[in-house]
């Protein structure tokens, strides 16, 4: 200001109309291949059926309008909660406090480390601006509809539909799902994922202190992600439709802001000033979340004086 388990997805894939797209596209394959041989982790189903080409930004200091392109290699198997916490050597968010928890840079700063990203203007077509689609539209161009009414009010309360991202068999099963950072997602009870599975999933992710970060923290970030996510669906539908506001997705920018605030302690440019640690004059690139009009009622007092 973005794998693993029984797969009965259907992975939709949808490709950018420019040429300079699909030639970036080509390009950052080949880089992320690279990327893989040199250590990189696998990708979880989460990912792969949000398709091929998502947006990075989630940083607090407004690097909001980068591109990267997961690599598609083979799915790890998912299993109960409890084999995958042993196999990933898991404390538990409650036994944390007895683990030392060690920085563990997200899925999303290794891409940035490796400079394996690209420009959102060179994704979407040099000079291309947010399209003006009516709900009809960006329905036939793959966009869900309850998306398509995300707002920055109701943003925090939005729940993902658990069948879009988990197999019946893992619905029933009540198993978790490995996540591209590593933690395990939960549907909840009545099948959907919201802020509550969001939380469990990403305090269970590797690397993440839950001593450093709280209930409101998540919450806080949760909110703007989702609005964020659903306005670059909204805004480029043809690029974007289906692949950004994924539960997968989401938890790897939630990681990334983590990285960035907690573990290398960079401020957005308003903390600095509301901690005093720079000048309230410096120029400032803000979104503006919502508008409020209020009707002002303005009331004429006529006084009479006589004689």
């Amino acid at each position: 200001m973005g794998e693993t388990l029984q797969y009965n997805y259907s992975i939709r894939t949808s490709t950018p109309t420019n040429s300079t797209a699909n030639e970036g596209h080509q390009a950052l394959a080949r880089s992320l291949s690279r990327l893989t041989e040199t250590g990189s982790r696998e990708v979880s189903p989460l990912a792969r059926c949000s398709s091929s080409s998502l947006p990075v930004s989630g940083s607090s200091e407004g690097q909001g309008t980068d591109v990267v392109e997961p690599s598609s290699k083979k799915p790890r198997i998912s299993a109960p909660n409890s084999t995958l916490n042993m196999k990933s050597g898991y404390c538990g968010t409650a036994s944390k406090i007895e683990c030392k928890v060690k920085p563990q840079p997200g899925f999303l700063s290794q891409l940035r480390r490796h400079n394996q990203r690209m420009k959102l203007k060179d994704y979407v077509g040099n000079g291309a601006l947010p399209g003006q689609f009516s709900t009809t539209e960006l329905s036939q161009l793959g966009v869900s509809p309850e998306l398509i009414s995300v707002t920055s009010s109701n943003a925090g309360s939005f729940r993902f539909s658990g069948r879009k991202y988990f197999s019946e068999a893992v619905l029933s099963s009540e198993e978790g799902v490995r996540t591209e950072d590593g933690g395990v997602l939960h549907a909840g009870a009545d099948g959907c994922v919201g802020l509550e599975q969001i939380q469990r999933a990403f305090l269970s992710t590797s690397g993440v202190d839950s001593q450093l970060i709280g209930e409101q923290w998540i919450a806080n970030h949760y909110r703007w992600l989702v609005w964020k996510l659903a306005a670059m669906e909204v805004a480029f539908p043809r690029q974007f439709a289906g692949r950004c506001l994924t539960p997968d997705w989401l938890l790897c920018q939630l990681k990334y802001r983590y990285d960035r605030e907690i573990d290398n302690s960079h401020r957005s440019a308003l903390k600095k000033i509301m901690e005093r640690d720079d000048i309230s004059s410096r120029t400032l690139v803000l979104c503006v979340s919502s508008v409020t009009v209020r009707e002002i009622q303005l009331r004429t007092r006529v006084q009479g004086a006589e004689g």
